[in-house]
């Protein structure tokens, strides 16, 4: 699949998806709360629910069916673990490498879309949802458009908010657009 920004273009898509919550322990607890902070909104917002199944319970059939939207990390979730090798960055439980620039896991997350390694036509998300928050939500139609790239690095916070589905305080270090064979330039 060659990077086109028409029918993909930044973290989001429109075709058949299905989230995959990870069921392991992941290296740090808040990877878990992007699952909430990504999922409750399209509820809420679109008035329907997605399917949703646990990293274990995922079948090939699924595989080939979906566009699937991986939550958590290498360590939580068994198929970020298994197309990692094929993506374009490295994630180990201590770095997040994206190119030439180094990141900590411990207070980082990538997120990202990738022509899917283990289904022709079929894209992977890592991380992401909506990229909108409640108040674009709940306010007008013309605020809910995608702000980010093809792929980008979140800087998370330390605090987890007390309520589930308050936003995770998070800062994009750097996005961007993968060049025409799904690479970083």
């Amino acid at each position: 699949m060659h990077s086109t920004r028409t029918g993909v273009g930044s973290v989001r898509f429109t075709q058949l998806s299905l989230p995959i919550t990870p069921v392991g322990t992941p290296a740090l607890t808040r990877y878990r709360r992007l699952v909430v902070t990504g999922e409750q909104p399209h509820s809420r917002g679109f008035r329907g629910s997605l399917p949703v199944k646990d990293d274990t319970a995922v079948t090939n059939e699924d595989v080939k069916k979906y566009n699937l939207i991986l939550f958590g990390d290498p360590g939580s979730n068994a198929l970020i673990a298994r197309v990692l090798s094929k993506l374009p960055f490295t994630w180990t439980e201590k770095e997040l490498t994206f190119g030439k620039n180094r990141y900590t896991a411990a207070g980082h997350a990538p997120l990202l879309i990738q022509p899917n390694p283990l289904a022709d036509g079929r894209y992977v998300v890592i991380n992401s949802g909506h990229t909108f928050r409640e108040k674009e939500l709940a306010s007008l139609n013309y605020l809910l458009f995608p702000r980010l790239g093809d792929w980008a690095v979140l800087k998370v916070g330390a605090k987890a908010p007390a309520n589930p589905s308050d936003p995770l305080e998070e800062e994009v270090i750097r996005a961007g657009f993968f060049d025409a064979r799904w690479l970083l330039p």
